[in-house]
């Protein structure tokens, strides 16, 4: 069953590198100073350990209370947080730029949107696009802030698209690469 949870939350599945983090932490800021948000009526959480930095820029912020590691956790657990949530975090950097995260077909499988971080014109980027799963934003806290709000407002769900998702579930992908291989083979099952 999905986690209830008691506000807007967004969550990250993973662990990621500190300095992105700290850029949500200082979007979050940012909307928490202009009314957006309140301690109460958001909450970032994220599986893994707390990098130290990130810990400092929040307590520095003032929004250490709307932040939440939780540590390691079951993948049971982990999944019914991604499916209760409002929205969910996907930092896209190096490597990941040129192909995609597994961790996106996780996504995309909950049902929730995606806040991802990362490069728009990534293929990841481009699924979301596609699927209205969610959106893509840089690095920079204005936009990030500008997705979080989408996320609180809504407007990210409303957008999203569950028959373009189902395109990319594990069996919709592997009739497709059995026609494929039929069409090279030229045979016909």
């Amino acid at each position: 069953a999905p986690e209830s949870f008691d506000r807007t939350t967004l969550v990250y599945g993973g662990v990621g590198r500190a300095g992105l983090v700290c850029n949500l932490a200082e979007a979050i800021a940012k909307l928490k100073t202009a009314g957006t948000i309140t301690d109460d009526s958001f909450r970032f959480v994220s599986y893994g350990d707390a990098p130290s930095a990130v810990t400092e820029t929040a307590q520095r912020l003032g929004v250490e209370n709307m932040i939440e590691f939780r540590g390691y956790r079951s993948q049971a657990e982990v999944l019914a947080s991604l499916r209760g949530a409002d929205g969910l975090l996907l930092l896209v950097e190096g490597a990941h730029a040129i192909h995609v995260p597994g961790k996106l077909y996780e996504y995309l499988g909950s049902g929730t949107p995606t806040l991802m971080i990362g490069p728009k014109d990534s293929d990841a980027a481009r699924i979301l696009t596609d699927t209205g799963a969610g959106m893509t934003v840089d690095l920079s806290v204005d936009a990030i802030a500008a997705g979080l709000e989408a996320i609180v407002s809504g407007v990210m769900a409303a957008n999203f698209n569950t028959d373009a998702v189902m395109a990319y579930e594990s069996k919709a992908l592997s009739q497709k690469l059995a026609d494929l291989l039929d069409n090279i083979t030229g045979e016909k099952n």
